[in-house]
């Protein structure tokens, strides 16, 4: 059973966006949804966090630690290929490796959350 996922907002949701103008995993231009883009370049909340029995935000929040290292803006593409997946897991799927997309070449937040937390699980 998936556990309600909290989502960032305010300050921690603006952090994220000012960061992130490009996708945290294939580095594709993001775009606001609108309905002259195509959805695949659209800009959606991507939680780094698989886990389906972990609110990782809300969590954060109440421990009162950045939100942004679990958190970040993906492309549609990533986001529905990705899923509930392990990011290491995901890396090995075709959509990754057919574009070239593994832990060299994602964000810096997104290497950071697989070393800090993904590897210690």
């Amino acid at each position: 059973m998936k556990v309600k996922t909290t989502f960032p907002k305010g300050d921690d949701l603006e952090t994220i966006k000012q960061r992130d103008k490009i996708c945290v995993y294939c580095s594709k231009k993001i775009y606001k949804p609108d309905k002259d883009v195509s959805r695949t370049k659209w800009a959606t909340i991507e939680h780094f966090n698989h886990r389906s029995d972990w609110d990782s935000v809300g969590n954060y929040i109440r421990e009162g630690k950045p939100v942004s290292e679990i958190v970040g803006m993906c492309c549609w593409s990533c986001n529905s290929s990705r899923s509930n997946k392990k990011i290491r897991v995901w890396f090995k799927t075709e959509y990754c490796l057919s574009r070239d997309i593994n832990e060299k070449t994602v964000s810096k937040p997104v290497q950071e959350y697989i070393i800090n937390v993904e590897d210690k699980e």
